[in-house]
């Protein structure tokens, strides 16, 4: 990455977006450049400071969302609702923050693969010992009413206002402002959204007296993720995230 940023040739460069992606979200791949092949660096290539061998791009699992589409090169990245919001001016600028980014995170450990199963003795104590409190918490969250089940509980009902503030995860300074809106009926399952160019009907996966959670499905101006709704008097503590961007805003009711 950091070679492509230094490439002769502004038009060869990855975009800011493309960078971000690609830092975040390793299985996110750069479409081939139409144009010639890149020209050899101005400088020997062995000078450049090296961060180890980088893991190959990962596969998307099946069932899951695709990995991000990335800009061909010379050419403006897609504009949508939750697009670009990073414009950085100078290769040289985003090379450094590239490399910078790279040798903060190097050795980090890696994460343990999810639903892995054990045989060994502690694993199965400390799968029995967590089964065993959430079901705890399931049992003291009926007991005090907290819980409300698969419905939108009545303190949620009406129309919800309030200005987002849409920004990639970790990178607060750069962000976007959108006015939204969601409208809740007492029993449903479902909840209607809009977000400016995106009007879209989500579904509840989760419910407590407090707090509900949604899933937005992907339409033509609507990017898929996990939409949470927490209250705190009379206000409702909006989040949605599809775990590379977030759009986040607090929302009152009309």
């Amino acid at each position: 990455m950091v070679l492509e940023c230094l490439d002769k040739d502004p038009t060869r460069r990855p975009s800011a977006r493309d960078l971000l992606l690609r830092l975040v979200d390793p299985s996110a791949r750069r479409a081939p450049a139409a144009s010639a092949p890149p020209a050899a660096p101005a400088f020997p290539v062995d000078s450049i400071p090296r961060t180890g061998p980088l893991a190959p791009l990962a596969e998307p699992t099946s069932g899951g969302p695709g990995p991000a589409t990335l800009s061909r090169p010379g050419q403006a990245a897609a504009r949508s609702r939750r697009g670009p919001l990073l414009a950085v001016s100078g290769a040289a600028l985003a090379a450094v923050a590239v490399l910078a980014v790279v040798l903060l995170t190097r050795g980090s450990p890696p994460a343990p693969p999810a639903h892995t199963p054990s045989s060994s003795p502690a694993a199965g104590l400390s799968s029995s010992a967590s089964a065993s409190t959430q079901a705890t918490q399931t049992g003291q969250a009926t007991q005090t009413g907290q819980a409300t089940g698969g419905t939108i509980p009545a303190a949620f009902a009406g129309t919800w206002q309030g200005t987002a503030t849409m920004s990639a995860i970790g990178v607060s300074n750069v962000s976007l402002p959108n006015s939204i809106s969601f409208t809740f009926a007492t029993g449903a399952r479902t909840a209607h959204e809009v977000n400016q160019d995106c009007v879209n009907t989500l579904t509840l996966t989760g419910a407590t007296a407090t707090a509900l959670t949604f899933s937005e499905p992907q339409t033509a101006a609507c990017v898929a993720g996990t939409v949470t709704f927490t209250r705190h008097g009379g206000e409702l503590a909006y989040r949605w995230t599809d775990n590379i961007e977030q759009n986040v805003a607090t929302l009152r009711k009309t």
